[in-house]
C-alpha cells in the first residue's frame, strides 16, 4: 500500500461515453475527476506492430495506486472498458483493477508511443 507521500502524480481518470451520432453510436472519453496517485514502472519493450501498423512501437507497463472511489471499485465497475488515465498528456489505458485491503485500488496501465 502506498503512503499517502508517494501520491505525488496528479492524474486525470477519464470515462468512456457513448454518444448518438446520426446512424451510428460515437465512443467519446469524458473527464471523470482527477487524483493524486503512486507511480511505479514495471517495465518496457519495444514491438512491431503493435499499436502503430508497420511502425516499431515502445510499451510501457505502469502500476498506479488511488485511494478507494467508489467510481473506480474494480467490483462495481469495468474499470478496463470504461476508464483510462491521462498523465502529463499521455494515456494509459487501463489493464486491470483490484482492491488492495478495501482502501485502495492498484491500476496496471499499458501505454505506447511511435519510436522515431
Amino acid at each position: 500500500m502506498a503512503s499517502a507521500g508517494a501520491r505525488d502524480h496528479l492524474v486525470t481518470v477519464e470515462q468512456r461515453t457513448t454518444v448518438d451520432a446520426p446512424g451510428y453510436p460515437v465512443e467519446r472519453w469524458a473527464v471523470l475527476g482527477r487524483y493524486y496517485m503512486s507511480r511505479k514502472d514495471e517495465s518496457a519493450y519495444n514491438t512491431a506492430e503493435r499499436f502503430t501498423g508497420m511502425q516499431t512501437s515502445a510499451a510501457q507497463v505502469t502500476t498506479w495506486q488511488v485511494p478507494y472511489l467508489t467510481t473506480m471499485d474494480p467490483e462495481a465497475v469495468d474499470v478496463p472498458a470504461t476508464r483510462r488515465l491521462v498523465y502529463q498528456r499521455r494515456t494509459y489505458d487501463i489493464q486491470a483493477a483490484s482492491l488492495v485491503e478495501r482502501r485502495e485500488i492498484e491500476l496496471v496501465t499499458l501505454t505506447g508511443s511511435a519510436v522515431a
